[in-house]
């Protein structure tokens, strides 16, 4: 897959996260270009028969100098440690963050990216403001 299908590939499933969220576009744009190795960490990504079917990722609190969220994403549902997932039931930035990075690893591991709308669980939630 080349560079250029790679970003159109990125581009495409950041419209479509944006729209299934019902956030502004550049929410969305300042998350992505937020992830950072020092600030967030893949810890395992999960393949079935060729694809990438999630990952789960440690990523740094913005707000709190040292504390690490927990977060995993998949076809099925995501799930984070912070308090406005764990409490409020909101998808978190956090989340948000992993689905970036699942898709850009799909992306760039098997050429197919991951389809916002076959995520039912995500239209579900109301997002993190």
């Amino acid at each position: 897959m080349s560079s250029a299908e790679i970003e159109e590939g990125a581009r495409r499933f950041l419209l479509d996260l944006s729209g299934a969220l019902g956030v502004r576009l550049s929410r969305i744009l300042d998350l992505y270009f937020s992830i950072e190795p020092r600030r967030a960490r893949i810890l395992e990504i999960v393949e079935d028969r060729g694809r990438i079917i999630g990952v789960r990722m440690a990523v740094e609190s913005s707000t709190r100098k040292g504390v690490w969220h927990y977060v995993s994403v998949g076809p099925y549902g995501a799930k984070c440690t912070c308090e406005a997932n764990t409490i409020k039931g909101m998808i978190c930035r956090h989340i948000i963050i992993a689905l970036i990075t699942w898709n850009m690893v799909s992306l760039i591991k098997t050429g197919r990216g991951v389809d916002v709308n076959s995520l039912a669980w995500l239209k579900k939630q109301p997002a993190e403001s």
